[in-house]
């Protein structure tokens, strides 16, 4: 199986090899992102245009997405397209149990910087004890704490709480996920494949 995973396009939508099933995970939508409600309204139409066209033109046998902190429009009414959309919700596809969470720490911010799916702790550790304990694949925005998570000031940005729910998922064969754009790559951690997908990957799986 050919298992291709982007994230964090921020409104570029490359060409990709063809693929059994394509994986996004999140910030697919284009700046500018404030004021909140004027990138709503922006998003939804970009989504349903330039995003659904890209989405078709494909050539995957099934894509399976879940939004990030700069798309706002699906913390208002996730739009309907093409592909396999996720929030705390999971899709068997070719045996594989696939979920979906597109949640990361909160950042504060003064008014009109607003961002999407933000957490603190008691948030995430509601939202990810969510996941099921046999999933294979995991698609969150978020990076878990310590892999693949680090930025240019060496600051660890991913979270503790999902790295502490991936250790109790016996089954886990793979976390895809991006937000921090410059730990992007691929590792093995006892036996399970993470991908910080920001770069683009492909996995045979």
């Amino acid at each position: 199986m050919k298992i291709v995973c982007i994230s964090d396009m921020h409104g570029m939508l490359p060409l990709l090899p063809e693929c059994d099933l394509l994986l996004i995970a999140g910030d697919v939508c284009p700046p500018p992102y404030w004021p909140v409600n004027e990138a709503i309204e922006r998003q939804a139409r970009w989504l349903n245009d330039v995003f659904r066209s890209w989405l078709e033109s494909t050539k995957c046998k099934a894509i399976v997405g879940i939004a990030g902190n700069h798309d706002v429009v699906f913390e208002s009414f996730p739009p309907s397209l093409s592909w396999i959309y996720l929030q705390d919700s999971g899709v068997n596809w070719g045996g594989l149990k696939i979920w979906g969470t597109p949640w990361s720490k909160w950042i504060i911010t003064p008014w009109p910087y607003e961002w999407a799916f933000g957490a603190e702790d008691t948030e995430q550790q509601y939202r990810f004890t969510k996941i099921p304990i046999d999933v294979d694949i995991l698609v969150s925005h978020a990076p878990p704490l310590s892999i693949l998570d680090e930025t240019n000031n060496g600051i660890h940005a991913g979270s503790e709480v999902l790295l502490d729910r991936i250790k109790h998922l016996p089954n886990l064969k793979m976390h895809v996920f991006g937000h921090i754009h410059e730990a992007a790559g691929m590792k093995e951690v006892d036996g399970k494949v993470f991908v910080n997908a920001c770069k683009g990957w492909m996995v045979e799986a």
